[in-house]
């Protein structure tokens, strides 16, 4: 008497759709979204100049033309304004490869539970 309004099934999901089919759109979408990450992983990888800001980076030179006056023998063992100016485009190119990266990681482990799903 107990067993017999014990078990319940649900039938339908969200807005009256049956629950497979939302299942279904749900891992479609996922691997929709995971695919689209990947593809942004790669480009980011094999372009990454193309999200970096080069604008954003300034290097104050005179501070490094007070360093020497034009007669300093020394002036290639120094640091100049270029040099800064190229530690920063790396260090933000190298930036962009991680957030690839993760992102390509990201994108796999998405895509692999959605197709499991």
């Amino acid at each position: 008497m107990a067993g017999d309004g014990s078990k319940v099934y649900i039938h339908r999901g969200l807005c009256g759709i049956p629950l497979r089919t939302q299942c279904i759109y749900i891992g479609v979408s996922n691997v929709i979204a995971s695919l689209l990450s990947i593809m942004i992983s790669s480009i980011m990888l094999n372009h990454p100049l193309k999200y970096v800001n080069l604008k954003k980076y300034a290097v104050d030179s005179s501070k490094f033309d007070a360093l020497y006056n034009g007669t300093d023998l020394e002036a290639e063992s120094h640091a100049s304004a270029v040099d800064e100016l190229n530690q920063l485009t790396a260090r933000a190119l190298h930036e962009v490869g991680s957030n690839g990266v993760e992102f390509l990681v990201e994108g796999l482990s998405v895509l692999v539970v959605s197709v499991l799903m």
